[in-house]
């Protein structure tokens, strides 16, 4: 499932939350406070940058707050989600 696709299906009204692809393996989402993008695997590792606001990145029982220049690696098939703390902007660079 991508990245748009699973935004489409979250219970927040996706005019909310903005998607723009950035080349062929990045993008850039927009979340605004309290938006959570539901838990979900991807099939293959990716980097999780925050550029702007603060997300909690979450997976197996793990918290992982992230603010501006901070990134995480995530794994492929690692079931996590996201939420927005305040309203951020973070990359995901697909490997």
């Amino acid at each position: 499932m991508t990245a748009v696709e699973l935004l489409k299906q979250s219970n927040y009204n996706p005019s909310k939350i903005e998607v723009d692809k950035i080349g062929d393996n990045t993008l850039l989402i927009t979340l605004h406070k309290g938006q959570k993008l539901k838990e979900h695997k991807t099939a293959k590792s990716a980097i999780l940058l925050c550029v702007e606001g603060e997300v909690i990145y979450s997976y197996t029982n793990h918290e992982v707050n992230l603010k501006p220049i901070r990134y995480i690696k995530i794994e492929a098939d690692l079931l996590h989600e996201l939420t927005a703390v305040v309203d951020s902007k973070v990359l995901l660079i697909k490997s």
